[in-house]
């Protein structure tokens, strides 16, 4: 099935995940994946498989690493200034490096909400008419399916009730192309 005319995949909301590969809300499938001694949720771009994030978690996410990283600076710069000891030492060495370690994903943050403002930037300059024949003429097409996922990928755009005719729309719709 091609173009749900119900959701623009092209146009920006800071609140749904967003695939920097192909520059749309793709639709996702979500994968319990390990990360050191626990698991998360990873959205992963159903066309490219790459990662997917949502512009407004990584604003704040971002925003209080480079925090982290500047504080984490600050006290090694101020430990080493005022110290000598060999425990002030180390303290600097500790205080570089999580500077270092938490200036690392946020300069990641940073790149991918740049590539993310761009976009909606362009984006914004463009009429709803243009955003509506950019969406039906992306080279991804968002499809519909019976699933948990494709359910939290829509209700991202729409309200749930509405999810929830779109779901009997497409149903009736499978049933009589079967």
């Amino acid at each position: 099935m091609q173009n749900l005319p119900e959701i623009n995949h092209c146009s920006p909301n800071l609140k749904a995940y967003w695939c920097a590969a192909y520059k749309a809300h793709n639709t996702f499938d979500i994968k319990n994946e390990a990360e050191g001694n626990h698991t998360r949720l990873i959205y992963r771009c159903k066309t490219c498989r790459c990662k997917m994030f949502k512009p407004a978690d990584f604003s704040q996410r971002g925003q209080l690493l480079r925090l982290g990283s500047v504080f984490s600076f600050i006290i090694a710069y101020i430990c080493s200034y005022y110290g000598g000891s060999r425990t002030s030492n180390l303290v600097v060495l500790s205080g570089i490096l999580l500077g270092v370690l938490s200036a690392v994903p946020a300069w990641w943050m940073l790149h991918c909400t740049k590539k993310w403002n761009i976009w909606r930037s362009a984006q914004r300059r463009k009429s709803p008419e243009q955003l509506t024949q950019e969406g039906m003429n992306h080279p991804f097409q968002p499809e519909y399916e019976s699933s948990g996922d494709f359910t939290e990928w829509a209700e991202q755009f729409l309200a749930p009730e509405e999810v929830e005719q779109l779901h009997v729309k497409y149903e009736r719709a499978n049933v009589y192309s079967d």
